[in-house]
């Protein structure tokens, strides 16, 4: 398991994924819409399984 995770961490960019270019950013402003519209200022959100 430690190979997978290693080979994703050395290959990835999972903290610039939604931002690298144009066609990864509708991604990025697709799910700031959709939390626009269902979270308020005062929304809390946990993320237990949160990557990276």
């Amino acid at each position: 398991m430690e190979e997978i995770f290693k080979y994703y961490e050395e290959n990835y960019n999972e903290d610039g994924r939604l931002v690298r270019d144009k066609s990864h950013s509708i991604e990025y402003l697709t799910t700031i819409r959709y939390f626009e519209e269902i979270f308020n200022k005062d929304s809390r959100i946990i993320d237990p399984c949160e990557g990276t």
